[in-house]
């Protein structure tokens, strides 16, 4: 594990490059960038590589819209879903290996249940059923939402091949603090089960305005991430 003085370089955005450099809108699926896993790759690919090219240390997946909901509005079932998971850590993983003079680690990129909404509800938390928002009883959906969450995970870590490509879990603006708590509760018991393995993993809120959209503290969100 790097040290805290060790600064990692992350990669940007990746609609933006499909649009600006490749003219291609990734919003015209329910997966955006994670549709071209299955119907453009070597597109992914050169992105991938371009970033490495900048000097990016951390390449992400492209799959922080992918879901096995979002995989099936756009017609895959689930286990062709499985298979574009597991594929678009091979891509990342073909392209670092082209770097042999540097380390660069794979990180899975993963949204919250709201960027797999429609409209997407990753800044404002206000999801719809089954995770409606419950300000009397606020952890009624960690159990859910941990469940949710874990089934993706299941279709890498069920690859050794594939997870053992993984160096990162990037859990990325998360909006509510129910859903801070099922991811840390998830990948605690993925750690006791032994499957996470040493592996690095973040958990990224958002801000709005400078608040968070669930209007719960950002202290309280911030004792989730590290509760154990």
């Amino acid at each position: 594990m790097p040290s805290l003085t060790t600064i990692e370089i992350l990669d940007g955005a990746l609609g933006t490059v499909l649009i600006d450099d490749y003219n291609l809108d990734a919003s015209t699926s329910a997966t955006w960038g994670g549709n071209l896993i299955k119907t453009s790759p070597e597109t992914l690919q050169a992105v991938h590589k371009s970033y490495a090219e900048c000097g990016a240390d951390i390449i992400e997946t492209a799959t922080y819209q992918c879901s096995f909901e979002t995989f099936k509005r756009d017609g895959i079932e689930h286990d062709e879903a499985v298979s574009l998971f597991r594929k678009s850590v091979q891509l990342v993983d073909e392209v670092r290996k082209g770097f042999t003079r540097r380390t660069i680690k794979c990180a899975l990129s993963l949204g919250p249940f709201g960027a797999t909404c429609v409209p997407g509800r990753e800044y404002s938390g206000d999801y719809p059923s089954p995770f409606q928002a419950d300000t009397v009883h606020p952890e009624k959906h960690i159990q859910g939402l941990k469940e949710w969450h874990g089934k993706r995970l299941e279709a890498l870590y069920t690859d050794p091949d594939t997870w053992g490509n993984v160096d990162i879990i990037a859990f990325e603006t998360i909006p509510r603090r129910d859903e801070v708590c099922a991811i840390a509760e998830l990948m605690h018991d993925l750690e006791l089960r032994g499957i996470l393995a040493g592996k690095e993993w973040w958990i990224a809120l958002v801000f709005p305005d400078g608040n968070r959209p669930d209007k719960q503290s950002f202290e309280g969100c911030i004792d989730d991430c590290f509760k154990r």
